[in-house]
């Protein structure tokens, strides 16, 4: 899709604005405050390897993981009331 010119020209005013620097210290978040102790949503844990496994075994590991993890958001959001 083609930008009109009055997009290109509001994208090139914002392109030549001075950045803003923030201190490293604004920027970061607490984790708790991202995903709560109790909410179904929480960053899937790779499941337990060891060097002995094959690259094609812990691969099928982490997608059996990852299945489960998604059914369990599956369950916990359509079940949960906002």
């Amino acid at each position: 899709m083609k930008e009109t010119l009055e997009d290109l020209k509001r994208h090139k005013k914002n392109a030549s604005k001075e950045l803003v620097c923030r201190n490293e210290s604004e920027l970061e978040i607490e984790i708790e405050n991202v995903y709560k102790p109790t909410s179904p949503l929480d960053m899937p844990i790779r499941p337990k390897w060891s060097y002995e496994m094959t690259k094609e075994q812990l691969e099928q590991q982490e997608k059996n993981y990852y299945q489960v993890w998604i059914e369990y958001l599956s369950l916990n959001f359509t079940t949960a009331k906002f």
